[in-house]
């Protein structure tokens, strides 16, 4: 990842620049000194040597401070650590150069290597070599490490032949054996260390910039030819190496270490080849060649045809491996590069480009697993079904995509696609808001209006540009709502992800409450703003669940604490955000419980139907019933319905409870029907969810109903609410389809939700039921509004023709109110409470009491 304020490109120097001018200055001062020393090369006497040395000497300080710097720069971990050894290695080659300036004066080394500069030139190789350690050379496995020490012997039993064969032998005579050692030591290390530079250089798993790796990789080579120029080069060649091989050793450590400084905090990409690849082969054809030349010398004709046909034969061998390892080789980038297109692909959603569930899970976990604070925001947008639905799921993707990429790029505006930047629009508390300008959008309420709400459900308006929503309520410590402003662009470290659906997650690199509560609203703010599909303009709000990483938490628990948060913010009423809190996962599994035993009552005959009566207020007789479901519970008792009905509809236990909801209230009727005859109510009003309304064979499970229990159409009212009746196409399809069947339809709750007047127009209702909250105080008159309310009503149902009923009526008072207002119809505890089957068969024939004047 790229710090905040940072960029860097992979290819070449080219970047911004270092943080520390101290990486510079060393850089400069190497490349300045190394100047100095190949003029001084050029012109100089054949006595002076001094100089050349001491340059020397300045480069190798120049590498060790840039070394030094780097490590200092770096975060701590295996980077830091890594330019740390190297320093190390730096200085001991400082030793050596040293040395090697003393040698000169002193007039000793000769053709060789004094032990004293190859010492400290070994531990410089293996203070480089251990560095290693914090750059994965090889995978872990058993195997991998097998081929790595396989490889890495080879170079050592080869080289090993080879100097001391070879090279050793080419030495002048008198040279001493103790310089001959040592610089064949050296040699071997400069070999094995090229094996394990080369294979560091090329881990798909390192940290370290493989840039500077590749650079490191040339310092063994170096080595080699400074090694070969000691012992076995002219005159010239030990002159010009004996003064450029410790400072071409520093320019390249300085160099790597500069590269290294201005790449910091960038991911690096990793290079796929390199020359530490054929060491091996090398090794097997250098033995080869000295076995030749062995049996040159020491074997008769014969034994040296013998030596040369299987030198031959393996030489044969060899070049045949290495064209399969050639097809291998290419033949596995094939893999790898299907394996990491595969990877993308796992980690990737289609749609919109960003991370997938499982993308945002391995971001999270890595997070989590370093010790770093993180938060999880968990985005749905309400009620975005009603979008696809009315505008198919092609148009729903595009919104989907316009929402990924506000999200990603922090809200700003696709050229012709999206309004400007200045309308703001303020996201509700209480209900979600999609607004449609074009012809055939899903409400309308003129250009420009704005449409308010107390209730609970969704909200519908429309608009032109510059309409605003707005909603009533409030937040608490933990929740809240979108606020108007301007949304800026996502802050660094912060990942967006798409889960599935019209549902995203965001990771916030902080822990800290009060930013993550500003990052969710800033989010609701940019999806809040409106969007186009085509001619129609929308405005989308979204519900955010926020959960903050604890201690010890994993990823999975971490999302899963957010969207627990998530579904807290939708039932405090949608476009509004919750912070997650443990007492939630408590409340979460004691509803999963519930649920659970829920399916159980409904297979296991624990529920139960009682019946409301529904009163004509004139004749005082009954004319319906509403069937109300209660559940006994064998150990639990009595369970509300405000507990379980909620669980029902989160778990979609509402489709089966409703299924028999309607069966047995049907059963019923039909009882009644049977034994009182005329006496018996027409129809039984059952409440109906949208969540079956959604079902595709709901029409014919109730016809199947119906006809099983022989009753006609007219038998059966289902009530549903008003935010059932905006769902979208597929309910008000289920619903037209049932009203030309001929069941009668009404409209619960009347007066609570938003855009009740339009309703009736587009909707096909025969019962309009006046809420309780509008008879509530109806008798004393002091509520003016609510008296205002409902004798609208009555005169609306008296101009429709349609039926009008009264809910919640308590007292006298309040039935000769709403009797005196018109309305025909009536039920509450006044006149009956909810009833057993029986008890209510037995008040069908019979009248109220004295005291309900009729």
């Amino acid at each position: 990842m790229i710090r905040a304020g940072e960029s860097a490109t992979m290819s070449g120097f080219p970047g911004p620049r270092p943080r520390d001018r101290a990486l510079t200055v060393p850089l400069l001062v190497v490349l300045a000194a190394l100047t100095f020393l190949l003029v001084w090369l050029w012109v100089r006497e054949p006595d002076d040597r001094l100089a050349g040395f001491i340059a020397g000497i300045v480069i190798v300080i120049g590498a060790t401070v840039a070394c030094l710097r780097v490590a200092r720069l770096a975060e701590p971990g295996p980077i830091r650590e890594f330019w740390r050894l190297w320093a190390g290695s730096a200085a001991a080659l400082l030793i050596s150069s040293i040395s090697a300036t003393i040698a000169a004066i002193r007039g000793d080394g000769g053709g060789g290597m004094p032990p004293y500069e190859a010492a400290s030139n070994v531990l410089s190789l293996v203070l480089a070599m251990v560095a290693f350690r914090h750059v994965p050379i090889t995978t872990r496995t058993r195997l991998d490490w097998a081929r790595l020490l396989l490889d890495g012997a080879a170079v050592i039993v080869a080289g090993s032949v080879f100097f001391s064969y070879v090279v050793l032998q080419t030495l002048p005579r008198g040279t001493d054996l103790a310089t001959r050692a040592g610089a064949g030591v050296v040699g071997i290390f400069c070999l094995l260390g090229l094996v394990i530079f080369g294979r560091a250089a090329v881990s798909p798993e390192g940290r370290v910039d493989p840039v500077s790796l590749g650079i490191l990789a040339l310092e063994p080579v170096v080595g080699l030819v400074t090694v070969w120029a000691f012992l076995a080069g002219g005159e010239t060649s030990v002159v010009v190496m004996g003064y450029l091989g410790y400072p071409l050793v520093g320019l390249g450590m300085a160099a790597a270490a500069y590269r290294q400084g201005r790449v910091l905090g960038v991911e690096p990409r990793h290079i796929r080849w390199s020359f530490a690849d054929p060491l091996q082969f090398l090794a097997v054809a250098a033995t080869a060649v000295m076995v030749i030349m062995v049996s040159a010398r020491d074997l008769d004709m014969r034994g040296r045809a013998v030596i040369v046909g299987a030198v031959l034969i393996a030489a044969i061998i060899v070049a045949r491996q290495l064209l399969s390892l050639r097809e291998n080789t290419q033949a596995l980038r094939g893999i790898r590069r299907q394996q990491a297109e595969l990877e993308r692909l796992a980690l990737t959603d289609n749609l919109t480009g960003l991370a997938n569930r499982s993308g945002f899970n391995l971001a999270l976990s890595e997070r989590l697993e370093a010790g770093l604070p993180a938060t999880a925001l968990f985005i749905d947008i309400d009620d975005f079904k009603m979008v696809n639905d009315t505008l198919g799921p092609a148009a729903a993707d595009q919104l989907l995509a316009q929402v990924a990429r506000r999200l990603q790029e922090g809200g700003l505006i696709s050229s012709g696609s999206e309004v400007g930047t200045g309308s703001a629009v303020p996201a509700s508390a209480a209900g979600s808001v999609f607004a449609v300008s074009a012809a055939g959008s899903v409400s309308a309420a003129g250009s420009g209006s704005a449409v308010s709400s107390a209730g609970s459900g969704s909200a519908v308006s429309s608009a032109g540009s510059g309409s605003a929503v707005s909603s009533a309520g409030s937040g608490s410590a933990v929740s809240g709502s979108a606020v108007v402003g301007s949304p800026s662009s996502a802050a660094a470290g912060e990942l967006v992800a798409r889960l599935g659906g019209d549902e995203f997650a965001i990771m916030l690199p902080s822990g800290e409450p009060a930013a993550a509560e500003a990052a969710a609203a800033r989010f609701q703010a940019i999806i809040g703003r409106p969007v186009h599909s085509g001619e129609q303009q929308l405005m989308l709000h979204a519900s955010v669940g926020i959960a903050i990483a604890g201690a010890g938490e994993t990823a999975d628990e971490v999302l899963r604490n957010a969207d627990i948060a998530l579904y807290a913010a939708k039932e405090s009423g949608k476009a509004s955000w919750v912070r997650f809190e443990p007492r939630m996962r408590h409340d979460m599994a004691a509803h999963a419980r519930l649920a659970g035993e829920l399916h159980d009552a409904i297979l296991g005959g624990q529920l139960r139907l009682l019946y409301q009566p529904v009163y004509d207020l004139v004749t005082a007789r009954m004319h319906g019933c509403e069937a109300l479901v209660r559940w006994q519970h064998p150990e639990r008792g009595f369970v509300s319905p405000g507990d379980f009905i909620p669980v029902a509809e989160r778990s979609g236990l509402i489709v089966p409870l409703g299924a028999w909801v309607l069966r047995e209230a049907c059963t019923q009727l039909a009882a009644w029907q049977a034994t009182l005859g005329p006496d018996a109510v027409e129809a039984v009003n059952v409440n109906v969810a949208v969540r079956q309304l959604r079902e595709t064979g709901f029409v014919d499970e109730v016809a199947a109903v119906l006809s099983d229990t022989g009753l006609q159409p007219r038998n059966l009212i289902l009530e549903v609410t008003e935010s059932s009746v905006v769902d979208g196409p597929q309910v008000a399809e289920t619903l037209s389809a049932l009203h030309e069947m001929g069941v009668s339809l009404a409209l619960d709750d009347f007066g609570t939700g938003q855009s009740s007047l339009s309703l009736l127009r587009a909707f096909p209702v025969d019962v309009l039921k006046l809420d309780k909250s509008f008879v509530d105080g109806i008798a004393d008159g002091t509520d003016r509004g609510r008296l205002a309310v409902a004798a609208a009503v009555a005169q609306l149902v008296e101009y429709l023709q349609l039926k009008a009923v009264a809910e919640g009526i308590e007292s006298l008072a309040q039935l000769e109110r709403l009797r005196d207002m018109g309305y025909r119809y009536g039920q509450g505890y006044f006149m009956a409470k909810p009833l057993p089957p029986d008890e209510c068969g037995a008040r069908m024939a019979a009248a109220l009491e004295p005291a309900f004047p009729h």
